[in-house]
């Protein structure tokens, strides 16, 4: 889309706002590596606003999501957004995102509604690699250390899982 295409080829001194909910979780540790690499080979400028878990029960946690107050037209030029947290859906979240407007915006890991997103079809790539288990190296008993059931993208790789052990004539075990 216009937005993305806007954020991935900013020109150089363009500042991107990057809002992220921790940096403890190493997949978001490295994604923020990452996009500061992209950012420092554009000339770009990447400013992290590191607010917490959107939506938290914890009085305490939702106090850093004022972080993400800081982010607007006035400091940055375009925005890449994550899920912040497993507590605010997929309505919640783009809900959110709409304070940011007329930001150019891209949404990282969710398909969050009326914004570009990238993000990992995760039942098929956790099929795929089971199915490769399955197929290529002979495994008949796969183990699935399951992540967070409010976690939704953990939901859709247990799910690839099954789909891969079903496609394969394989009982799931829940052991």
């Amino acid at each position: 889309s216009a937005a993305a295409e806007e954020i991935v080829n900013a020109p150089p001194g363009t500042r991107i706002g990057l809002l992220v909910e921790s940096l403890s979780d190493r997949f978001w540790h490295e994604l923020v590596l990452s996009v500061d690499e992209a950012a420092r080979r554009r000339g770009v400028r990447l400013y992290v606003f590191i607010g917490g878990t959107l939506d938290a029960p914890e009085l305490a946690a939702r106090q850093a999501n004022r972080c993400y107050q800081l982010a607007g037209p006035d400091c940055i030029d375009g925005l890449l957004v994550a899920t912040l947290g497993p507590f605010a859906g997929l309505e919640r979240l783009a809900q959110f995102f709409e304070r940011y407007r007329p930001l150019p915006m891209c949404a990282l890991a969710a398909l969050v509604d009326r914004l570009p997103s990238v993000c990992t079809d995760n039942v098929q790539s956790m099929c795929r690699a089971v199915s490769h288990l399955i197929e290529e190296h002979g495994v008949r008993k796969v183990g699935f250390l399951r992540g967070p059931r409010l976690n939704r993208e953990a939901e859709l790789r247990y799910e690839g899982y099954r789909l891969a052990l079903e496609n394969h004539g394989i009982a799931l075990d829940p052991a």
